[in-house]
This record gives C-alpha cells, structure tokens and sequence, in this order.
C-alpha cells in the first residue's frame, strides 16, 4: 500500500511540500533490511514499529537542485548558463499551453456544434438555461481567392474601391527588396532590430 502526497496541504513553514508518509511493511518502493526501511521519497532511515504493522515518520521530499553555479560565482548569482536554462524551460510550458489551448478550442467547436444541431431540432434561434444561453449570430471570413481578378477589379474604380484593400505592406517582400540593394519603398516602415534567439543544445 502506497501513499498519495497529493493528498496533503504545502507547510506553511518552509514552502516544501510535507506530510506523514504512513508504510506498510511489504512496501515495494523502498529498501528493507531486517527491522529498517529507507523512504523512497526522503531517503530517511526509518525503523518499523514491533509489531510489525504501519510505521510513521514526517516525510520532506527532496528539493530538485538548482542548476550548478559557473566557476567562480555564488548559487544566487544570475548568470548566463542559468538565464538560458530559465528561457528554455519556460518556452517549452508556452509550447505546452499552445497545445492544451488547440485541444480545448476543439472541444468547444465540438460544443457550438452539438448546441446548434439541438436548436435545429427544436426550431430556436437561442435558448436559455440555468447555467447561460447561446443564440445563433452572423459569422463573416473573407479571403481572396483570385487576387488578379480582385485586384482588376478595384482597379476599375480605383477611388470608390480603393478601401477594398488593407493597408498592410508584405514583410517577405520589402525585406528580399531591401536585401537586393534597393533602397525601402516610399511610405514603408522598414524598421530593423537585434533581438536574443536562445537555441536548445
């Protein structure tokens, strides 16, 4: 019989998580000699009670070491070695919640389907419950699917049409532009910077 630290509150104390680690005599996840137990979580040497039942201690898991300092520095001095390492590690919980949140999006189209087939049953356009309401309403996407033959045609009337087109100047273009040897074009911002990219080894 294990035990579930999940189970138990943070101390308050030391901000370590803590709590009594009740086991059994034929626990599997630690090393037993004669009458005396090694906790798999703490590494305590703990001996059982004589009558061979559950023993007790107060079990403080390890803490996961910080990353080794570089020669010559202090373990709180921030160096580049740790920065990185900080970096890497929170790109990849980024990279995690990118996923969870693509997999709850799915769900919930899932559930705008499910809502919208039952209003269609029941010949609502909305309906109202306990817990909120949904209501149908007017989703609009616009793409261009030829560009020629969009372009030709606010060229025909250039100046009533002329807002057909966004305002957006194409980066991919203006960069392989300037790096050709031309100059910016007029009206564009072309706007260089240095930025950090932090690579994994």
């Amino acid at each position: 019989m294990g035990y579930n630290p999940s189970s138990f509150d943070d101390s308050p104390e030391d901000g370590m998580s803590s709590f009594v680690a009740m086991h059994l005599r034929d626990n599997g996840g630690g090393s037993q000699v004669d009458d005396r137990m090694e906790c798999p979580e703490c590494g305590k040497d703990v001996k059982r009670k004589a009558d061979g039942g559950a023993w007790a201690h107060k079990c403080e898991p390890k803490a996961k070491p910080a990353p080794a300092a570089s020669a010559g520095t202090s373990p709180g001095t921030v160096t580049a070695d740790r920065v990185i390492a900080a970096y890497i590690k929170t790109r990849d919980e980024i990279a995690e919640l990118s996923k969870e949140e693509k997999r709850l999006k799915a769900i919930q189209e899932k559930r705008e389907l499910w809502l919208a087939g039952n209003m269609d049953q029941t010949k609502e356009i909305g309906k109202k419950t306990l817990e909120g309401s949904c209501h149908f309403y007017k989703f609009v996407s616009v793409t261009v699917a030829d560009p020629e033959e969009y372009k030709a045609w606010i060229h025909e009337d250039w100046e009533n049409r002329k807002h057909f087109l966004a305002n957006a100047a194409s980066k991919e273009a203006v960069t392989q532009w300037v790096d050709d040897g031309n100059t910016p074009p007029p009206g564009a911002n072309y706007v260089t910077m240095r930025k950090v990219r932090v690579v994994r080894n």
